[in-house]
């Protein structure tokens, strides 16, 4: 209940809304019995959070060139 009031009074742009959406979906599969299916939902989660921090530096970076 406290996700969804968040989902609806934050309104955060829409890539931000779809990447929420995959962690939140990964981070159920985590606890999935089949242990390759856990795996790979972790994986999947490092990868998307090295993604996201990779775009945040790039986007310092060049906000502090401008």
């Amino acid at each position: 209940i406290l996700m969804t009031f968040f989902f609806f009074f934050l309104k955060l742009p829409l890539r931000f809304q779809r990447l929420g959406h995959l962690v939140a979906l990964m981070a159920l599969l985590c606890g999935d019995p089949q242990e390759k299916v856990a795996e790979e939902a972790a994986e999947g989660i490092h990868s998307l959070l090295h993604i996201t921090l990779r775009l945040k530096c790039k986007a310092l970076l060049k906000a502090a060139r401008s």
